[in-house]
């Protein structure tokens, strides 16, 4: 796996970016007691055609892993709740041929970063001086980048958009900051 840029970080081994699947009631299947199963106290319709993990999922027993959730927040969930979630992520992957996340290679992430960098630099260049022209353009510029991005990501593909922004508006800034300089 290339990942990216983060090609320095020890990832332990073959990795896999993994696609959360939350629902509503916060469990991405069915949970047994083992009281339950043990005394055969289910319907054989739960675990009939269904993948079964074994594991705690009471705090006492088991060891919770931060996990992604949303708005930039994260929720603690079991370590079987997360197999869950990998083994979820490659049965879709192959019955839904839902694309499995990956990295662009290195060379492509940094000729992006080249061109919004250059993007960023000529919308200043045209707009140093017309101040809502500058904030129209940078503001469309971003909403189109975050708009590529999930594109991008639906089709299988991560890119650093926090990245990604920060290049246009420093180079935004350092444009308008030169010009101002200078003229």
């Amino acid at each position: 796996m290339n990942p990216g840029f983060y090609q320095k970080e020890d990832l332990g081994g073959y990795q896999l970016l993994l696609n959360y699947r939350f629902t509503k009631d916060k469990s991405i299947a069915t949970r047994l007691p083992f009281n339950s199963v043990m005394e055969n106290k289910f319907s054989s319709d739960t675990i009939k055609d269904k993948v079964i993990i074994v594991g705690y999922t009471q705090k006492i027993y088991s060891q919770d892993v931060s996990t992604p959730s949303s708005s930039f927040s994260y929720k603690q969930i079991p370590v079987v709740e997360l197999q869950a979630q990998m083994v979820s992520q490659i049965i879709s992957a192959v019955l839904d041929k839902r694309p499995l996340l990956s990295f662009f290679p290195k060379w492509v992430e940094f000729l992006c970063i080249n061109i919004i960098l250059i993007i960023g630099g000529l919308i200043a260049w045209i707009f140093h001086n017309n101040w809502t022209g500058l904030l129209l353009s940078n503001s469309a510029a971003i909403v189109i980048l975050v708009i590529f991005s999930w594109i991008l990501l639906i089709s299988g593909y991560w890119i650093p958009l926090v990245r990604s922004i920060l290049a246009f508006m420093i180079s935004n800034i350092g444009t308008i900051l030169f010009l101002n300089k200078f003229r």
